[in-house]
């Protein structure tokens, strides 16, 4: 795969390094800082092969270079220059084998260890390899593997480049060498390198690693949420020189204003120096009563050490309880699709709550957006096909075990296709698409309880120079954005790509509803300021819905109840303002809706 601006990347960022030109530290052998342009071309030499026509430059440039939302270069001294090589300018089908070495041997004869140590930002697409080597003649060099733990669009905490370089230990004359082996990746900063007699690795250094985004989706409606059963999980990455003791990392879910809904830690005695531990929690949060708004779920680190750098001791993400949206991307970012080229189809699977009534709700328009390079362009006037299928739950487990990855959109018997639309794409690179979902016979599809949908654009022909709109800020590790070229990718790009392929539901379409008796639900009382009692008088009891409207329809608040049983149920209505609402219940056998005034 490549990106329309090859967005997604795994980065590496190392932080903390002192160096400056000149001996100033006591266990300091050498350093170089890139400050100097003009010496650059005199104390580092390229070499290696490369069928392209980029080398290693000096650059002061920290912002991105390739087009990438990457974040500036935060190096110590990156503002006064680095060194760059750029192979996403380098372009396509050129390979490299791109060195460069420092001109003048360093002496480090006095030094019984030697230790490098260098600040930098790695960005790789096919999976290269990056080494420094090291010499005491400037022809044979030993090389060792850098950011061998950067997987393709991985996105890296930041942490410390520090490597022992035996071979230069009480060696009169010493060569350093930076290597990238590669094709069209991305870009490779560097700065701030030093060698230096002794270990150099902090003794405390430890950061919250990967994450679980524990919701399905970045947006889901208030009617599908319910049984979002949220789990946590966490990577905690000890980078120090010593071990961390009571390491404890605490998951919270929080609302917008603040209020904790949800905590839960889990903790590990002992996580060893240079590490990476996964962090398992014993609970998960059930959002059966999540109100519209945004919420916010946490994870924070803590050990008995304390870290002198707590900046990344803690991460957060968002997630949405909206009316009617469904979506898995926050914003899009940039474009895919498969970098071997060939027709494709991309997206999301979002799953129904398993408490929804049926032929209560129903799909309403799909949301995507598409781009094309500027070879291709325009993109107004190409085309795709709009896909909505049904996960078939007899034939497909909920691990998705069964499914067959080989089989296509048609004759897959874990799918059932409900929607097949063909779409003229309208405006600019980005510019969203709203079409209107309905089946082969022109009626509006109806959500069923817990059951997987998965809504895609199919891209074939000439119109497969098209990329998918996706972003690239929320990790999903769980089925998310799916691919099929000749078989089906359950993991999409990778974790970090979210198509923006969106779902909007709705309603009742039809006045066709059963009225449930009057005594089925009474309210009181009415008008409130506070709170309202429903009594439920049902003949049959089981799966029901109660839902707080407005008189325009829009959802306040929803209750789902695998078996709703008869008695009074409370509803905080405090919140909302003056004005009349509508109070609806619903079950198999139908529906009743009572209106109530709330005064403050």
């Amino acid at each position: 795969m490549k990106y329309f601006t090859k967005n997604v990347f795994a980065f590496l960022l190392a932080m903390t390094m002192v160096g400056m030109t000149n001996m100033t530290a006591q266990n300091e052998i050498w350093s170089y800082d890139f400050s100097d342009m003009a010496a650059f071309d005199t104390d580092w030499v390229n070499g290696g092969t490369n069928e392209g026509m980029e080398v290693w430059m000096w650059s002061d440039n920290v912002a991105a270079v390739t087009g990438l939302p990457e974040p500036d270069f935060a190096a110590t001294s990156a503002a006064n220059g680095f060194m760059l090589f750029n192979s996403d300018a380098n372009g396509e089908a050129n390979p490299h084998d791109a060195q460069v070495t420092t001109a003048a041997p360093i002496d480090c004869s006095a030094a019984p260890q030697v230790f490098l140590q260098f600040e930098a930002q790695y960005a790789h697409f096919y999976g290269p390899t990056a080494s420094v080597g090291v010499s005491t003649d400037g022809m044979v060099f030993t090389y060792y593997t850098v950011f061998a733990d950067v997987g393709q669009q991985e996105v890296t905490p930041a942490s410390i480049v520090t490597l022992e370089l035996p071979e230069a230990a009480m060696q009169p004359e010493v060569w350093i060498q930076f290597r990238w082996q590669g094709e069209w990746e991305y870009a490779w900063k560097i700065d701030d390198i030093g060698l230096f007699d002794s270990d150099v690795t902090p003794s405390v250094d430890f950061a919250l690693g990967d994450f679980f985004y524990s919701p399905a989706s970045f947006a889901q409606p208030i009617l599908q949420i319910a049984t979002d059963t949220m789990i946590f999980d966490a990577d905690v990455a000890n980078t120090g020189g010593g071990e961390l003791t009571n390491v404890t990392v605490t998951g919270t879910i929080t609302a917008e204003d603040g209020t904790v809904l949800f905590t839960d830690v889990s903790t590990m005695d002992v996580v060893p120096a240079d590490s990476t531990v996964n962090f398992l929690f014993d609970n998960s949060f059930s959002p059966d009563a999540l109100e519209l708004g945004v919420y916010n779920f946490n994870y924070d680190v803590t050990a008995d050490q304390i870290d002198p750098n707590p900046g990344d001791n803690s991460g957060t993400e968002l997630f949405l309880v909206t009316e009617d949206l469904w979506s898995k991307d926050n914003a899009t970012t940039t474009g895919s699709r498969p970098g071997n080229g060939g027709d494709y189809l991309m997206g999301n699977v979002y799953t129904s709550s398993s408490n929804l009534m049926p032929e209560t709700r129903f799909f309403n328009n799909i949301i995507f957006n598409a781009a094309v390079n500027a070879a291709d362009a325009p993109l107004a006037g190409k085309e795709a096909t709009i896909i909505l299928a049904r996960v078939n739950n007899d034939e497909v487990d909920a691990g998705w075990n069964s499914f067959d990855v080989n089989a296509d959109l048609t004759t897959n018997e874990g799918l059932d296709l409900l929607a097949f639309v063909p779409h003229v794409f309208e405006g600019d690179n980005f510019a969203l698409q709203t079409v209107e979902l309905l089946d082969f016979d022109g009626e509006a599809i109806a959500i069923e309880p817990g059951t997987r949908y998965i809504a895609a654009l199919q891209y074939a022909g000439e119109n497969n120079v098209i990329f998918q709109g996706v972003a690239d800020d929320i990790d999903y590790f769980q089925i998310s954005t799916i691919l099929f070229t000749t078989q089906w990718f359950l993991g999409g790009f990778g974790e970090d790509n979210a198509a923006t392929v969106r779902l909007t539901t709705r309603g009742l379409v039809s006045a066709e509803d059963t009225p449930l008796p009057a005594e089925s639900m009474t309210l009181f009382p009415n008008p409130t300021s506070e709170n309202i009692a429903l009594d439920i008088n049902l003949e049959n009891t089981g799966l029901a819905n109660i839902l707080m409207m407005d008189m325009t329809g829009k959802i306040m608040q929803v209750k789902e109840y695998d078996n709703l049983a008869n008695g009074t149920y409370n509803f905080d209505v405090s919140s909302y303002p003056n004005g009349i609402y509508m109070a609806r219940l619903v079950t198999a056998d139908g529906s009743r809706t009572i209106k109530f005034t709330v005064q403050h």
